[in-house]
């Protein structure tokens, strides 16, 4: 595993999917992806317990898709440190996952799209403090 852990990333934008992963694997994380919520909860299942935290896309392509990868997580990994994003507004995002502001008892961040590499790896640090 690399230095920094493995994260599962959650997207379906291919572009957006190919830049996370490779930003987070320069700074030194192993990376596993998804193109949808549904293989995000497909990989939770089967490795949740390697994960160091998710960045999930909560329209990945839809709410309900991103609901399917948080209910495997908090049934997998409810600890698990997750940083949502989205091109919406911060309390719309968790307002369509079902979450309060904040995300309630889930241990989470948020980065809002369009997000300059920089802001993702630092807010993935700190997600992991």
């Amino acid at each position: 595993m690399a230095e920094g852990g493995l994260i599962l990333v959650v997207d379906d934008e291919p572009a957006v999917l190919d830049i996370t992963a490779m930003t987070l694997e320069f700074a030194g994380f192993e990376i596993l992806r998804a193109e949808d919520g549904r293989a995000g909860a497909t990989l939770l299942e089967a490795r949740g317990a390697e994960l160091s935290a998710v960045v999930l896309d909560t329209l990945c392509p839809s709410a309900e898709d991103a609901k399917h990868a948080l209910a495997a997580l908090r049934r997998v990994r409810p600890d698990l440190p997750v940083l949502l994003c989205s091109g919406c507004f911060e309390d719309d995002a968790y307002h369509s996952l079902g979450l309060p502001p904040g995300g309630g008892d889930l241990n989470c961040r948020f980065l809002q799209k369009p997000y300059e590499k920089g802001a993702l790896e630092a807010t993935v640090l700190e997600l992991l403090r």
